[in-house]
C-alpha cells in the first residue's frame, strides 16, 4: 500500500533570549479546535490511506495501516476529544513512535486528524497546565498559539492506549 508523505513547514527556531526551554511542536486541528504534539515523537505525516478495519476494536481505533509493510494502529483524534467522528480523503495521519532501546525510530501508532498545519517553536514556560481543571488525561496543558490558542496533546498518554507489542 503506498502511504504518500505530507511536507510539513518548519517555521524557523526563534533566538532564545532568554535561556527558556522551547518546545517544538507539529500542529493540527480536529473539529475547528488546533492541537499540538510534540515533534519528538512524530516520525512522519501522510495522507488517509485505506484502513484495514478491525471488527470490537474501542471506538477510538480506526483502523490499521500498512506502513511500509507493518501494521500499526489508527487512533481517531476526534473519538479522543469527544468530537463528531468523520474520516474523508482530506483528512491526514500523523505516524508517532518513539526511539527503541537500540535508538531506531519506532512507529508506535497513527493519530488521525482533519489537517496538519506546521512546526512551531514555544517557550515551554508559557504553557499552562490543564492538570487542575476539568480535561481529558490525554490534554497536559494549552498554549496561546500565533493565531489560536493549542491544546497540547500528552504523549505518554496517547501512547499508553496503544498495547505494547
Amino acid at each position: 500500500m503506498n502511504t504518500a508523505r505530507v511536507p510539513i513547514r518548519y517555521h524557523a527556531r526563534p533566538p532564545d533570549q532568554h535561556g527558556d526551554t522551547q518546545l517544538a511542536l507539529v500542529t493540527f486541528e480536529l473539529d475547528h479546535q488546533h492541537y499540538g504534539l510534540p515533534l519528538n515523537i512524530v516520525r512522519q505525516v501522510v495522507r488517509v490511506p485505506a484502513l484495514l478495519l478491525l471488527a470490537g476494536a474501542p471506538s477510538y481505533v480506526c483502523g490499521m495501516l500498512n506502513l511500509h509493510g507493518s501494521h500499526i494502529p489508527v487512533l481517531s483524534g476526534r473519538a479522543l476529544v469527544d468530537a463528531p467522528v468523520v474520516c474523508d480523503l482530506n483528512n491526514q495521519i500523523i505516524i508517532v513512535g518513539r526511539a527503541n532501546e537500540r535508538g531506531d525510530n519506532v512507529p508506535i501508532c497513527g493519530l488521525l486528524v482533519d489537517h496538519v498545519y506546521d512546526v512551531y517553536y514555544y517557550e515551554s514556560q508559557h504553557i499552562t497546565p490543564l492538570n487542575n481543571y476539568v480535561a481529558s488525561a490525554l490534554l497536559q496543558g494549552v498554549i496561546q498559539g500565533r493565531e489560536h490558542p493549542i491544546l497540547l496533546f500528552n504523549a505518554d498518554a496517547l501512547l499508553a492506549l496503544v498495547p505494547s507489542q
